[in-house]
């Protein structure tokens, strides 16, 4: 049996609408999309993103250098991200704004589907994808 982290993920009802000033350097936003009503499974895939972020980078979690938002994709108040990102179900999903200016997006969400099960595996392979993607 896997136990939910003591502390749970922000929600938010609406997308961050600031970007980062250039000489902040390299920020990454990781987003947890889910329904209005969410099955258990659903709430542990945010959960457990929450908890590998403070976990593995809890510093720049503070520095605000990463940042969580878990979002409800059916609220038209996050329409416009939903759509841009084209969220169609309970996801993960990092973008990255550059400190040269360029936006990148990453979406995990099928590989750590695998570990849902498994919290400390979820956040390795979580950690070990970001490390890649990212040269954290």
């Amino acid at each position: 049996t896997t136990s939910a982290p003591t502390t749970l993920p922000p929600t938010t009802t609406s997308p961050p609408t600031t970007t980062p000033a250039p000489e902040q350097g390299t920020t990454i936003e990781v987003y947890h999309f889910h329904a209005t009503h969410q099955c258990t499974s659903c709430k542990l895939l945010g959960e457990y993103a929450y908890y590998t972020i403070i976990t593995y980078y809890g510093d720049e979690y503070e520095e605000g250098k990463i940042t969580f938002s878990s979002c409800d994709y059916e609220d038209d108040e996050n329409s416009e991200l939903v759509e841009w990102l084209n969220v169609y179900g309970s996801s993960i999903f990092v973008i990255v704004r550059w400190d040269d200016g360029q936006t990148e997006v990453f979406n995990p969400t099928n590989m750590l589907w695998t570990y849902i099960s498994n919290k400390s595996a979820f956040a390795v392979h979580f950690k070990d994808y970001l490390e890649e993607k990212l040269c954290l």
